[in-house]
């Protein structure tokens, strides 16, 4: 019984310092079939019209982009799926839109 005890200890803080290292979105956006929405957070509405504008010229259909506060600054973190370009593209709209 005493081994039971040692393993739940030792899973409880695996889960706990897995939640701390966990990213923490300030917002999250989500394409499916090609379309935009927020799933979490805020974000203006200009800068999800531009998102809409370059996944439709690329012809993005399913992703995920999301904010990341690091500090004063919020950094955009992107799904595998959308290629360099598309992530520099968002990038520079981001910047413009801060």
């Amino acid at each position: 019984m005493d081994w039971l005890l040692q393993l739940a200890l030792l899973l409880a803080g695996v889960a706990i310092v897995w939640y701390l290292i966990q990213p923490r979105y300030c917002f999250v956006l989500r394409i499916q079939k090609g379309k935009v929405r927020v799933l979490r957070g805020k974000v203006t509405d200009a800068f999800l019209t531009d998102v809409q504008d370059v996944c439709g010229d690329l012809g993005i259909q399913r992703g995920w982009i999301g904010g990341v506060r690091r500090g004063p600054r919020i950094l955009l973190a992107f799904s595998r799926r959308l290629s360099p370009a598309c992530r520099q593209r968002l990038r520079n709209l981001w910047a413009m839109h801060r």
